[in-house]
């Protein structure tokens, strides 16, 4: 997010002292993990009240790391929310698990640990799957020179 961590600090620490003051049980909710501050500024951007703005919040999913059904899927980012291209180069800036640490999330350290024992296998299996592709290149060229005169029948085919 924009702006640095004491400022924003200083944004939520002012937001966590708006309550309900007969009943602080009916709201405002503050909550401190990352995903549902995402959560809680996505449904801010959406018509949440309404049946099609339900149904759009009810499909958003936030985690924090990478959880086991989606570390082996692809990554993939939206170009107009990088920070890269949204911030002026110099401008400050601070992550949401750190802001959510300094306002009361206590799993920042175990979060980061699991995500560098995911990186770490992740690793593992991107070498593999490299070493398996040089072998199937090496077959591949191996299986043509033994074929020889055949491949040019099986060309037209793409074989």
């Amino acid at each position: 997010m924009s702006g640095g961590l004491v400022r924003q600090k200083m944004k939520y620490l002012r937001f966590l002292r708006k309550r309900m003051n007969t009943k602080p049980s009916h709201g405002p909710i503050h909550f401190r993990s990352p995903a549902k501050i995402l959560w809680r500024t996505v449904r801010g951007m959406i018509p949440h009240k309404t049946k099609r703005g339900e149904a759009a919040l009810a499909r958003l999913k936030a985690y924090e790391g990478v959880p086991p059904p989606y570390d082996r899927t692809k990554r993939m980012v939206i170009p107009d929310a990088l920070k890269v291209l949204r911030l002026q180069p110099g401008h400050k800036y601070c992550l949401l698990g750190e802001l959510s640490k300094e306002v009361g999330w206590n799993y920042y350290d175990t979060i980061r640990e699991l995500e560098e024992k995911r990186k770490e296998k992740a690793k593992v299996a991107y070498d593999r799957r490299k070493q398996l592709a040089k072998l199937r290149v090496k077959a591949e060229k191996a299986a043509e020179e033994k074929l020889g005169p055949q491949l040019e029948i099986l060309a037209p085919i793409k074989y």
